[in-house]
């Protein structure tokens, strides 16, 4: 409260207007003038708030000192939040009994912090934010949303001993209560496969981020996730099937979901979702932890010996563009306008990043078949030459002009499309050069692979500079192949110093720094350049995902 000095007090000032108790509870609580816009006010918009406009009840006022030390562990990040007492509206009732007053922090960790790449959307309409929703209304979706924000916030350093300990035993319960939840699932509900799907895409980002180790928990999901799918992957995959045959008649077009089909069609939520686990899964699969989720799929949605990688690709195009209008599906006519024309100025963008997980799956099935006989190898590398060939033309005109294009100011239109183009331009140049290093093996870099090396660099230089090391989480991985194939010492430190400062955010990206310390080091030694199949695999090199 602001005090005047005497002086003023005897000469107050004109009454001002008595001011509106009708703005939202954020801005009151900060005594701030709201504009009282419905459903969300314009500070809390542009400020990326919870805009609370649910009607407390009046207490009598009573002075309490402003640290008290009855407040138990973990109160103390809720203290000033409007966090509790908005969720208590939302919440189912069953929801709400199995909250402890710490997971209210641990909700909103999860809901402001925990992003869903390459989501560069504001948190409040985030992939995180989508899950929410179920999490609002089904308790085992909950349990895991408390689980994997409990989980991060006992990483920071500034918090107490004992309110470490509190969330991470809350995560250790929330994990294993939402484990026996998913054990006693009924498939055969269709109802069910939203937050089934949900559930599945939390453990696995938790085992992604925070695992054991040596890989076992994340690949015991991924392979969880195929067999929890598997008995009624024909009625979920029939529309995207039929579209994927038609191909082959129809050479040139890209296959489309049946939107008319009601019986066996996914909501573009469940669509989401399973991008988002195939897009995981992809990438462990290259690192020899996973590929069953994405082999599910081979059999299910089609067959590789009747349907070439280009059908397969262009297939999880389709199951992106059916998961477009996700965020008006689930908000409806709340959604607000501006980021519904975002959704669809990157649809393209993500598409092609729906299609690079799929080469990137099918990278990881080359390079086991470079073990085998030659004629079987040349079959799959020429498959997958084809496939990307496909892609680099369909989307040629967005992958031209990726690295010379320069990010907006923020507020202003594009500056979203610019940061995903970037990101995902970045993940195919970076399957391109690794297909490159697995047929040309130990060649010295070619001038088609310098240029890609080029590319990526680029937009990694021009990512840093523009948003610094945040944005470095987006590009890991494409850096991560572009250390390995680099002869440049310049370029190699300074993805190593990028590493440097990740390593801090999980435990995946001090893995790979680790990883890259050995291949320099044995790089140095003599002159030879280190296979990644080789360098990952390692018993010495702790597994990780990119």
């Amino acid at each position: 409260m602001l005090h005047l000095p005497s002086a003023l007090a005897d000469h107050p000032l004109p009454a001002r207007p008595t001011r509106s108790r009708l703005g939202c509870r954020t801005c009151r609580d900060k005594k701030v003038k709201c504009d009282e816009q419905h459903p969300k006010c314009r500070r809390c918009k542009r400020l990326h708030l919870d805009c609370d406009y649910t009607v407390r009840p009046r207490k009598k006022y009573i002075r309490t000192p402003n640290r008290s030390p009855a407040i138990a562990p973990g109160q103390a990040e809720l203290a000033g939040s409007d966090l509790e007492p908005a969720l208590g509206t939302s919440l189912s009732p069953a929801c709400a009994r199995i909250l402890s007053p710490a997971d209210y922090a641990a909700i909103r960790c999860f809901r402001l912090e925990v992003v869903a790449a390459p989501d560069t959307k504001v948190p409040e309409y985030s992939g995180p934010a989508l899950v929410w929703v179920l999490a609002e209304k089904d308790p085992m979706v909950l349990h895991m949303v408390c689980a994997l924000g409990a989980r991060k916030l006992s990483l920071r350093g500034s918090m107490p001993a004992e309110e470490v300990r509190l969330h991470q035993s809350r995560a250790v319960e929330h994990y294993g209560a939402a484990l026996r939840l998913l054990a006693a699932q009924n498939l055969a509900e269709r109802s069910e496969l939203d937050f089934v799907l949900a559930t599945l895409w939390l453990m696995i980002a938790y085992e992604h981020k925070y695992e054991d180790g040596c890989g076992m928990g994340l690949r015991a999901h991924l392979q969880g996730a195929a067999s929890l799918l598997r008995e009624r992957a024909r009625n979920i995959w029939s529309p995207v099937t039929r579209d994927v045959a038609s191909i082959s008649s129809h050479e040139g077009s890209s296959p489309q979901l049946d939107s008319d089909t009601q019986h066996g069609t996914m909501s573009p939520l469940e669509s989401r979702m399973i991008i988002w686990i195939a897009l995981i899964d992809g990438g462990a699969a290259l690192n020899g932890l996973g590929g069953a989720f994405n082999d599910l799929l081979e059999v299910t949605m089609f067959s590789t010996s009747e349907y070439p990688a280009v059908s397969r690709v262009r297939a999880f195009a389709a199951l992106q563009r059916h998961s477009d209008l996700v965020c008006q599906d689930v908000w409806g006519s709340s959604y607000p306008q501006s980021e519904l024309v975002e959704d669809l100025e990157i649809s393209q963008i993500l598409c092609l990043y729906a299609e690079c997980g799929q080469l990137r799956y099918l990278l990881s099935k080359l390079d086991v078949a470079d073990q085998r006989p030659a004629s079987r190898s040349a079959s799959q590398s020429g498959m997958l030459a084809a496939a990307m060939r496909d892609v680099g033309e369909r989307y040629g005109e967005l992958l031209s002009v990726a690295s010379r294009l320069e990010l907006p100011a923020p507020g202003l239109p594009q500056r979203r499309f610019v940061k995903n183009l970037r990101h995902v331009a970045s993940y195919y140049h970076a399957v391109r050069l690794s297909f490159f290093r697995i047929i040309h093996h130990a060649a010295p870099l070619s001038g088609k692979q310098r240029e890609i090396l080029r590319e990526i660099m680029t937009m990694a230089f021009k990512a840093h500079h523009d948003e610094g090391e945040q944005a470095m989480i987006r590009v890991a991985w494409p850096l991560f192949v572009a250390a390995l194939e680099s002869d440049e010492s310049l370029h190699r430190i300074w993805i190593l110093e990028r590493y440097e400062a990740l390593s801090g955010t999980g435990e995946n990206f001090r893995r790979a720094r680790h990883a890259l310390r050995v291949a320099f080091q044995e790089q140095q030694l003599d002159e030879r350049r280190v296979n990644y199949a080789e360098l990952v695999r390692r018993s010495d090199i702790d597994p990780f995902v990119l």
